[in-house]
C-alpha cells in the first residue's frame, strides 16, 4: 500500500498535500524535510509564479536556513523569505 512507499504518511497533515498556501517557518521546514525523506517535491509560490522544486538538503547559517535542490532551471538554493506559498507534492498522491 501507500504506507509502504511513504512510511508515516498517515501522520502528515493533509493540508500539506491539499493546499498551496503560506505556513509558519517551522512548518515549512518540516514540510521540506518530509519531501526530502520521501524523494518528493515542493511547489513554491515565488512572486506570483508556481515552481516545482526537488529539494535535496537543507543548510543552516547564522540563524537562517536554505533549501538546496533542483527546478527546471537547474540547481537552486532558496531561503524561506523568497517564497510565499508552499505545498508538498508526492508522486502517485497529488502530482496530477
Amino acid at each position: 500500500g501507500i504506507e509502504h512507499i511513504y512510511p508515516g504518511l498517515s501522520g502528515v497533515s493533509a493540508m500539506w498535500l491539499n493546499q498551496f498556501r503560506a505556513y509558519h517557518a517551522t512548518t515549512q521546514r518540516d514540510l521540506i524535510e518530509r519531501a526530502i525523506a520521501y524523494g518528493g517535491y515542493v511547489r513554491l509560490g515565488i512572486g506570483g509564479n508556481s515552481r516545482l522544486v526537488l529539494p535535496r538538503r537543507i543548510s543552516e547559517s547564522s540563524g537562517s536556513w536554505r533549501v538546496h535542490g533542483y527546478d527546471e532551471t537547474g540547481d537552486i538554493a532558496l531561503s524561506p523569505q523568497q517564497w510565499q506559498e508552499i505545498q508538498l507534492i508526492l508522486p502517485g498522491i497529488n502530482d496530477t
